[in-house]
């Protein structure tokens, strides 16, 4: 968390530091996971081939590193091993091209049962004749013997010869301010919540025409409590001087736009409002215009929210979870109306304390709830999702992780734990009586 969102809690939220005796919460309780997924990603761009009857199609990719298991080696280091497929059939189950690549990953310990680790990823680039293929996709790990294996995923690489066109499967994309090189934001073809950007395209214009405006809509349904359906749309004038190149810079793979045409195709970064979306499918409806003739063309363009927190997920405990900071007239407003009318006035509240008001996305929200998360991860009594009712998990849920946290055995008054902030200049000491895990807040100082 940055300091810029810590203190915006801060300023948000009001502290109560008054003890309240909850019942015993020893550690255990734990949010209900689905199966993980997203940990094998990957997705198609198009772009014109080097012949007029071809197309190269790039796979991005992007595997995590725990879908891996870790050995020790002879040298005392950890590796991981895999092996990655990637092929494309035609209707006759022809192979047309075919790509296997080795998977190994090193280093000096274990990972740790909360470390977050970089992400695989890369691309595969394959010219291909200009027809319809099937795309096979496989991911080994070695050591745990695990296969991922998607095999029904069909491209489309047709088109007409003449007249204006538009390739199927655009990247969506953003601008990296330090290369300034487009890139992908690689997530099975969907955009991160709360992003910048918008989609690589490449078009072919008809004969003699060197401009074309392209017309484009978003439709927009967020799946969060309380969305509402949302339109945005604009028109863009494209210069057909450019095409769309493969590039490099310091290691880090990335598309440009480059003067001149390929093989009377242009390419070009069409900016779409996507920090006004919200998690969902939003469609985008796009009309190319140029030389009295138009094409058209229809994308769906998902927003994921990797790191959206779990108690999020629960209308009930999201609400029962503001009670830290929010008043029983604001949590009265959520609960005692329909579920459309609470889940609006639930979303109002925090629209109301969003720092960013120009984009969806709410950091303070998000840093809120990953706290709630961690209560009830850490203070939950065994098989309730209570941790964040706690005195512990108040005090986390306001304050964040303390800088330092010690516990102290005595014989005769049972356990104490002592959290520290040193920047925020707070101790707070929570005392275990009964030795039951039954933590409570019994003293607060000023450092």
């Amino acid at each position: 968390m940055t300091l810029r969102i810590h203190r915006l809690l801060l300023q948000l939220f009001a502290v109560l530091a008054v003890p309240v005796i909850i019942g015993a919460q020893p550690r255990g309780g734990e949010l209900e996971q689905s199966v993980p997924i997203g940990l094998i990603q990957y997705s198609i761009f198009q772009l014109p081939g080097p012949a007029a009857d071809s197309i190269i199609v790039d796979l991005h990719y992007r595997l995590q590193q725990q879908y891996f298991v870790f050995l020790r080696q002879a040298n005392g280091r950890f590796e991981a091993k895999g092996e990655l497929l990637a092929e494309f059939l035609d209707d006759n189950g022809t192979s047309v091209g075919r790509e296997i690549r080795p998977i190994r990953v090193e280093r000096s310990e274990l990972p740790g049962p909360n470390e977050i680790l970089p992400d695989i990823q890369s691309i595969i680039r394959n010219t291909l004749p200009m027809r319809r293929v099937n795309v096979v996709f496989e991911v080994k790990s070695f050591e745990s013997g695990r296969t991922f294996l998607e095999r029904t995923r069909r491209v489309s690489m047709a088109f007409p010869l003449a007249g204006p066109a538009l390739l199927d499967d655009p990247m969506p994309a953003y601008r990296d301010s330090g290369t300034h090189m487009l890139k992908s934001f690689n997530r099975n073809g969907a955009i991160l919540y709360g992003s910048t950007g918008g989609l690589v395209l490449s078009a072919r214009l008809p004969e003699n025409s060197h401009t074309a405006v392209i017309r484009w809509k978003v439709h927009s349904q967020g799946s969060e409590f309380g969305s509402v359906r949302r339109e945005y749309e604009g028109t863009d004038t494209l210069a057909a001087d450019s095409h769309v190149e493969l590039a490099q810079s310091e290691g880090e793979v990335g598309y440009r736009l480059t003067p001149g045409l390929q093989n009377g195709w242009c390419g070009f970064f069409l900016s779409l409002p996507l920090h006004l979306l919200e998690p969902g499918t939003p469609q985008v409806d796009l009309i190319l215009e140029s030389g009295g003739t138009s094409v058209e063309r229809t994308y769906r363009l998902p927003v994921v929210w990797p790191s959206r927190p779990q108690s999020l997920s629960r209308f009930d405990l999201a609400v029962d979870a503001l009670r830290h900071i929010a008043t029983e007239e604001d949590i009265d407003d959520m609960t005692g109306f329909m579920a459309d009318g609470g889940q609006e006035r639930f979303r109002e509240y925090w629209r109301k304390r969003d720092p960013d008001t120009t984009t969806a996305y709410n950091e303070v929200q998000e840093e809120y709830y990953r706290r709630v998360d961690e209560a009830i991860r850490k203070f939950s009594t065994r098989g309730e999702f209570d941790g964040y009712k706690t005195d512990r998990g108040r005090i986390l849920i306001l304050w964040g992780t303390p800088s330092s946290m010690n516990r102290v055995f005595r014989p005769n008054t049972g356990p104490r734990e002592i959290w520290t902030y040193e920047s925020l200049r707070k101790r707070f000491i929570f005392s275990d009586p009964s030795r039951t895990g039954e933590y409570v807040l019994t003293q607060t100082e000023d450092l």
